[in-house]
């Protein structure tokens, strides 16, 4: 754990941890990723579908963001790795983290929009063009 920085789960893997470290995932996901963060000093981030997303810091700070309004979703099964893709990208050009985890969430509600999963992801105009009136992340 010391040489990661960035721990991405889902509500999947996020319930695993949790059952393993005594916490529902499902009813404290922020205590759950506090408790990783620190424990790992990391910055632990779950995906948690529709429900959005938690990101917290090593020293405790919190960030939500909520999910994509996505009418007519088609597939959700890349959306994950487009998330993971597209929030690795934004840390590599050096975007914030609020604004990484913004047009990660962005990116993969567009791409359950289109059956698959590479074929899916949009362009970078695209998820600009879609973060315009998107929720800012909110602290916690």
């Amino acid at each position: 754990m010391s040489l990661v920085d960035f721990l991405i789960v889902n509500q999947i893997e996020a319930k695993m941890l949790g059952e393993r470290l005594g916490i529902d995932a499902q009813t404290d996901a922020k205590k759950l990723a506090k408790t990783l963060a620190q424990d790992g000093k990391l910055t632990c981030i779950i995906t948690m579908g529709p429900d959005g997303v938690i990101a917290v810091s090593s020293d405790g700070k919190g960030l939500q963001v909520p999910s994509m309004d996505v009418e007519d979703v088609k597939d959700a099964s890349g959306a994950g790795d487009c998330f993971s893709g597209t929030f690795a990208a934004c840390i590599h050009e050096g975007r914030a983290l609020a604004e990484s985890l913004k047009m990660a969430t962005v990116a993969s509600g567009l791409s359950c929009k289109e059956a698959g999963t590479m074929q899916s992801y949009p362009y970078l105009g695209d998820i600009e063009e879609a973060m315009e009136g998107f929720a800012e992340p909110q602290s916690f």
